[in-house]
């Protein structure tokens, strides 16, 4: 049964409602299935995004507590509490809002968070309305923390310029792991160094990015309950001084690696 459940609710892809009353024999095959899979194709956000909802509990009980502790955190969370006694299940997700002011941060300074954040998306194709929805957790304010968490992930990517190659996503994860302590990003972390296959990469992965990555993910300001609306105007360094977040880039010692790796708004 447990096999049958996970591989109907992994099939077609990924939902926009929470699935609730999933049996422990199901949840357990589905993260069985999700991970096997996630391991063997690294680019199935989809399954990488179910392990994330079911493993993650405890750590993002964890972030809800950190949250709350921060009154930006707080605001938002009431924000949402406040949709949800109104709508009962509203929309988690701030991406629809936030791909509809691409255009307007791209008018943006170049210096500017907003501007490198666009430009970052825009470089690269991406969408900020494109991140799977969750649908295995069923505490309202834990699946806002994990929408938050995966929304956040490329503004995470803006502040640490990593640009998003094989290398440059699993220096990410192993900061997302650092500052998280969600057992997706660690998985992503400790597998995801499979994918690297030069050996230069894999000495500054070991060498220079995983050691930068650890102590700046642990010293960093609560990046899940930033107000990231009042930043996008600021100069990127700043908002990085203010934010306690550090770029790889004093970490590279050859310029040529820090062109390939770093994306323009880490230079002057």
């Amino acid at each position: 049964r447990a096999v049958k459940e996970s591989q109907v609710l992994l099939r077609g892809g990924c939902a926009c409602t929470m699935n609730r009353g999933l049996s422990v024999l199901g949840r357990m095959g589905l993260t069985a299935a999700a991970a096997a899979g996630a391991i063997a194709d690294p680019r199935r956000a989809d399954l990488v995004a179910v392990v994330g909802e079911t493993t993650g509990e405890l750590a993002l009980r964890a972030l809800l507590s950190r949250m709350k502790q921060t009154p930006h955190g707080r605001h938002l969370l009431h924000q949402y509490n406040e949709r949800r006694s109104v709508q009962g299940e509203p929309e988690l997700s701030m991406g629809s809002s936030l791909q509809s002011k691409i255009p307007q941060f791209l008018k943006f300074p170049k210096n500017s968070f907003g501007f490198c954040y666009a430009k970052f998306m825009t470089d690269n194709g991406f969408r900020a309305d494109s991140r799977p929805r969750v649908r295995f957790l069923e505490d309202p304010e834990l699946a806002f923390v994990l929408m938050r968490y995966r929304e956040c992930h490329d503004f995470w990517h803006t502040l640490t310029a990593l640009k998003p190659t094989v290398l440059g996503e699993v220096a990410q994860k192993w900061f997302e792991a650092a500052h998280t302590r969600l057992p997706v990003a660690a998985l992503s972390a400790v597998f995801g160094p499979l994918a690297v296959r030069s050996p230069h990469e894999h000495l500054l992965l070991v060498s220079s990015f995983v050691p930068w990555a650890v102590a700046t993910g642990a010293r960093s300001a609560d990046l899940l309950s930033a107000d990231y609306d009042a930043l996008f105007e600021l100069d990127i360094d700043t908002v990085r001084q203010q934010l306690a977040v550090s770029t790889p880039k004093a970490w590279l010692r050859s310029a040529a690696d820090r062109d390939a790796y770093l994306t323009s708004s880490s230079r002057p």
